[in-house]
């Protein structure tokens, strides 16, 4: 939320500044600006909102789906490099990319289902593979949601 926070600060300033509007009397220009503003803030608002909904929902955890989607998420930044630089990029607000976290966050969720596969063996391929649809439903229903109405609103 400071991140947020600190960053409207930044961006309202520079978009209010003495130079882009000289004076508020012209409130066309002073709506253009506050519009600017609402869709200028949109990718790191979206990307923070979205990535703190998603957290808190994977460690959370309240259901073996989940579970299985924190396994990955851990397992996933075991890997280093751009698996957890990129992921911290998001959450830092450095990367205000809602498409990178799309791309990210399901990655986690296919890299949490091959663990599951690996963890489950020859065995149980078959309660793997449900276990693995309810997986990718469950990381449907945590993200999409969220991610649509921050980007759409």
């Amino acid at each position: 939320g400071m991140t947020v926070g600190l960053s409207d600060v930044a961006l309202i300033c520079k978009i209010l500044s003495p130079e882009k509007i000289p004076s508020f009397d012209d409130k066309s220009i002073l709506l253009d600006a506050i519009q600017d503003f609402h869709y200028q803030r949109k990718s790191l608002d979206s990307v923070i909102n979205v990535l703190s909904v998603a957290l808190y929902a994977l460690f959370q955890a309240d259901s073996k789906y989940l579970q299985i989607l924190q396994n990955g998420c851990f397992n996933y930044f075991l890997c280093g490099n751009e698996c957890v630089e990129i992921p911290m990029g998001l959450l830092s607000g450095l990367l205000p990319k809602p498409f990178l976290l799309f791309k990210h966050f399901f990655s986690v969720a296919i890299y949490a289902v091959i663990c599951n596969f690996k963890l489950r063996g020859l065995v149980g391929f078959p309660i793997a593979l449900f276990e693995a649809i309810l997986t990718f439903y469950t990381a449907i229903v945590v993200f999409v949601p969220y991610l649509w109405v921050e980007l759409v609103s």
